[in-house]
């Protein structure tokens, strides 16, 4: 296993697409829709310069055709509505070609490779006190952003960087590089109880386990891993507590009712879906306060919002492409990079159960969430003869 700074310098192209495509969400950089816009936009590029069209991706296209009959018969249209059409036309099995899973494959793999480099420099801005939500004075152990909008972005990005330095962890056979992915790892995880969500922390210990399980090719084995990850967090421990102030404030808070923060989002949209729960509610709405607001959205679950904005029709389309991905299980467990794809994956199902990002298309996570979805859909297709993978994908 080559070293991290190796792989992006190899790979210095798809980390810029990476990089323009997860800017929107960093506050300092000027001009963030920008770099984003160029980071659709190459997707673009790349998906017409390697199209293959194929009938594989049907579904996402009856999908989205979903989103679109909800939008048009509710009379909404916004931008957003292009933006996911893009994702949806060039990183599902929509269209199809060796080169073009190539370069999916070295996308996904490179956006991953940039969360461990935001926990560094996250972890800098907790020490040096740069915080975009930080209070009047200063304190930063209440709400802690680091240079995300929010503190919830920060807890989503350190709990996708948790799941791939387990990994990378466990594929690295240098020493070295090995020790230093363990404490960044640690350093990631204290973030995750600074930034105090509770859902990404519980997702990301999730995806983790599936980690050591999925890589794990005997019980020995099994169990070797699980000690020394007891054992370093044992000793990680104490400062781990020092720092959970808010988190467990927030679980104070929510005793006898664990999901009071977003009941009131849950309530308006079940309510509101009563008037229209064949096609829902329109693509990028929501209700707040029994007013419809169009744009980019907080509905309190992703799962939901599918359900509130496209009906039963769109979300019963998803569920049935859920349901089909059991067709790349038996190639999930062979290949290596399959094991850290799959695992993100299930990190962003189970945090987009709290958390409504799955049709938010000017979010990278939805991005991130399509492009996982379409090329974990494909795999059984793409390992068929005429498709057969590069060596590399086996490393």
């Amino acid at each position: 296993m080559t070293s991290l700074i190796y792989i992006v310098k190899k790979e210095i192209l798809y980390y810029f697409l990476a990089f323009c495509l997860i800017s929107n969400a960093i506050m300092f950089i000027p001009n963030r829709m920008s770099f984003y816009m160029v980071g659709i936009a190459l997707l673009i590029f790349f998906a017409i310069k390697y199209n293959k069209p194929s009938n594989k991706g049907y579904m996402f296209l009856v999908f989205y055709g979903m989103c679109l009959l909800s939008s048009t018969i509710n009379l909404v249209f916004d931008y957003r509505l292009f933006l996911f059409a893009c994702i949806i036309l060039f990183m599902t099995p929509i269209t199809i070609s060796r080169k073009i899973m190539l370069f999916r494959e070295k996308f996904i793999f490179s956006s991953l490779m940039v969360f461990p480099i935001l926990t560094i420099a996250s972890l800098y801005c907790y020490y040096a006190g740069i915080n975009m939500m930080s209070r009047e004075d200063g304190d930063v152990s209440w709400d802690f952003s680091a240079f995300f909008p929010h503190s919830m972005w920060l807890a989503a990005a350190i709990g996708i960087a948790n799941t791939t330095l387990m990994w990378l962890i466990l594929n690295t056979n240098k020493v070295v590089y090995k020790l230093f992915y363990i404490i960044v790892l640690l350093a990631s995880i204290f973030l995750s109880v600074v930034a105090a969500s509770r859902t990404a922390l519980i997702a990301s210990s999730i995806s983790m386990i599936y980690i050591l399980f999925i890589e794990s090719k005997n019980l020995r084995k099994l169990l070797l891993y699980i000690i020394i990850s007891v054992s370093l967090l044992s000793i990680a421990y104490p400062y781990y507590i020092k720092s959970s102030t808010r988190i467990q404030a927030k679980i104070e808070y929510a005793e006898g009712n664990t999901f009071k923060s977003r009941s009131e989002h849950f309530q308006g949209g079940f309510k509101h879906l009563k008037e229209s729960p064949i096609v829902g509610s329109g693509f990028a709405t929501a209700y707040y306060y029994d007013k419809k607001v169009i744009g980019r959205l907080e509905s309190g679950s992703g799962w939901l919002s599918v359900l509130f904005q496209t009906g039963i029709l769109g979300f019963t389309t998803l569920i049935i492409i859920m349901i089909q991905l059991r067709r790349s299980f038996s190639y999930i467990r062979k290949y290596k990079r399959l094991h850290l794809f799959s695992a993100t994956f299930l990190f962003i199902c189970l945090h987009s159960c709290f958390e409504g990002y799955i049709l938010t298309s000017g979010y990278y996570l939805c991005i991130l969430f399509w492009s996982l979805l379409g090329y974990l859909y494909a795999v059984p297709y793409y390992y068929k003869k005429e498709y057969e993978p590069k060596h590399y994908i086996k490393q």
